[in-house]
């Protein structure tokens, strides 16, 4: 449930949600492993080498999944630069440093998103992603509990809970919005 970010990102943005839960069973076919990331600096021209190579290094650090955005005239070192990170998909990072990026920016020119961070081997069009963090806990706390459990997302900010109770579904939800207080979570895993 940790979080990181460049210059005080503010995370409120809406993700997109599963139709219904997925099991354990399922969620274990199409998640990610945990750890490594493989971090996407964008073919933008006003990027430098050295540019490049700072944005990698800051990228490397971090949890999928992730991005860093920037005001190009205000330069890379600057107030706009920010980074959101251990969401539980790049569309929602991208949000997220967007939103923190037009807060502190100085120029008049907008901000553009630089750099994405995901899981290593990342590949377009699986059914469930989760933060780098939930995707541990996935593996750590969820899997190993006995049913009924469930997990709950907040798109918004990339966090969860994980709940084991009679009323697993339920619970899982109030622990995630008590966190997140984003009003946006969603149950993505139950059995």
């Amino acid at each position: 449930m940790k979080h990181g970010y460049l210059a005080g990102a503010v995370a409120l943005i809406a993700g997109a949600a599963l139709a219904a839960p997925m099991t354990g069973k399922d969620a274990r076919k199409t998640l990610f492993k945990p750890g490594p990331v493989e971090i996407v600096v964008l073919d933008l021209p006003f990027l430098t080498e050295q540019d490049r190579t700072v944005l990698g290094q800051v990228a490397q650090q971090q949890k999928y999944y992730g991005a860093i955005a920037f005001a190009p005239a205000d330069g890379l070192l600057s107030e706009s630069l920010t980074g959101a990170f251990n969401f539980h998909d790049v569309p929602s990072a991208r949000a997220a440093a967007m939103k923190g990026c037009e807060a502190q920016r100085t120029s008049n020119n907008p901000c553009e998103v630089v750099t994405e961070l995901r899981p290593k081997g990342w590949e377009a069009g699986r059914t469930l992603s989760l933060s780098g963090d939930a995707t541990e806990a996935f593996g750590s706390e969820y899997r190993k509990a006995r049913s009924p459990k469930a997990m709950a997302v907040s798109p918004s900010t990339g966090l969860f809970a994980v709940a084991t109770d009679p009323a697993a579904p339920g619970t899982a939800i109030g622990q995630c919005e008590a966190i997140a207080q984003a009003g946006d979570c969603i149950v993505v895993l139950s059995e």
